[in-house]
């Protein structure tokens, strides 16, 4: 298995609202708007009320999408947040090989491991990518770097750590 800047989903500290907030201000800058929106405004907001201020966010910043697209996207969005928080992760069976790849940017005071290690039976790796959350996606050199990881993987068994707490970690 391999997970890219995958914090193990009860490990995340953070709400909701704090979530969406930080995934607006990435999307927002893709679109060429730097949009500062503070995840307490949101969080005051009806659940509801959230995708007509998001939108009028990037309306006032010139960004033209049509309503019903965004409020679309922005739901799919807060419905895969919400199953990622529901799934409580199981111990992997003996056998099972587990690599994190990890945005050097990725999540801020969270484990090294981002807390898989322990749900590895037996092999766990971790390597960092110089990229963000949402980099290690679409920057041409990250992609390169994951590729060449999963290629490395596919080439050599990765080790799980010998004591518990000790990382096999590569750069």
């Amino acid at each position: 298995m391999i997970l890219l800047d995958t914090l193990r989903p009860d490990l995340r500290g953070y709400g909701m609202a704090a979530m969406m907030a930080e995934v607006f201000r990435h999307f927002s800058r893709t679109l060429g708007a730097e949009i500062s929106l503070d995840a307490g405004e949101l969080e005051a907001l009806p659940a509801g009320e959230r995708g007509a201020r998001l939108h009028a966010l990037l309306g006032e910043k010139g960004v033209r999408i049509p309503f019903d697209a965004f409020q679309a996207t922005l739901d799919i969005a807060v419905a895969s947040e919400g199953a990622c928080r529901a799934y409580r992760p199981q111990p992997l069976p003996d056998g099972a090989r587990l690599m994190l790849v990890r945005a050097g940017g990725g999540f801020a005071g969270a484990p090294e491991d981002y807390g898989w290690s322990e749900l590895a039976a037996e092999r766990f790796s971790v390597f960092e990518v110089a990229a963000d959350h949402f980099s290690i996606v679409t920057d041409p050199a990250a992609v390169a770097e994951v590729a060449k990881r999963m290629r490395q993987r596919d080439a050599k068994p990765a080790r799980k750590p010998a004591a518990q707490g000790e990382l096999a970690v590569s750069g």
